[in-house]
């Protein structure tokens, strides 16, 4: 699903398609519904994954209380990874790289690890769980609304323009590989002939000296 939105996004910004902006939100829009009606059957047959995960009654209590963030989990990182695939296109890996950081390190690992490593925040076992388990989704979601927000305030048009001359420049460096190869090709084809002539040379000079 990531791989078709990513594709078609940049299949519409490298034409310079006016609504590939259009496109784009409406693609997220429909995987976002697709994993949100997944995690609806994940939260009403909950006993019955808990049932199938394992035997044991303990587990069934624990994990029965966390499938919400594994829901949430889903939800979150469709959101933010589905976004985050066009900065490297646009050139801006970089942000990407930072905004990752941000999110997940130093904003996300702080709060889970208070919550689950220390009894400042709670001393339940079962929100400690949470934290753990919900410390991706923290991320993700940080990411989402940093990402999103970015993207609001996107020049599209000049985010084509950047698509389009990168793939124009990658179709301009292939051909000219592809015309290296053939000028190699042609040159060890004109070679040929004057190695063969030069091996006619040799044997008539031996014949000439056995003649002799």
């Amino acid at each position: 699903m990531k791989f078709a939105i990513l594709c078609s996004a940049l299949a519409l910004l490298g034409k310079q398609d006016p609504g590939a902006r259009k496109a784009f939100e409406l693609f997220n829009w429909l995987s976002g519904i697709c994993v949100a009606l997944s995690n609806v059957f994940l939260i009403i047959f909950r006993d019955e994954l808990c049932k199938f995960i394992s035997n044991d009654r303990a587990v069934h209590h624990w994990l029965r209380d966390i499938v919400w963030v594994l829901a949430a989990h889903t939800q979150t990182r469709i959101l933010a990874l589905n976004a985050s695939f066009l900065f490297i296109p646009i050139g801006k890996g970089t942000l990407r790289v930072g905004i990752t950081f941000v999110s997940f390190y130093l904003i996300a690992l702080p709060f889970a690890g208070i919550v689950a490593l220390t009894d400042l925040v709670t001393t339940q076992v079962a929100s400690k769980l949470v934290a753990c388990v919900g410390y991706t989704s923290i991320a993700q979601i940080v990411m989402a609304l940093f990402i999103w927000s970015y993207l609001r305030r996107l020049d599209w048009e000049e985010a084509a323009m950047i698509i389009h001359r990168r793939a124009n420049n990658d179709r301009s460096v292939s051909k000219e590989l592809g015309a290296g190869s053939n000028i190699e090709q042609g040159g060890s084809m004109e070679l040929e002939p004057a190695s063969a002539n030069l091996d006619r040379n040799l044997i008539d000079e031996n014949d000439q000296r056995a003649g002799g």
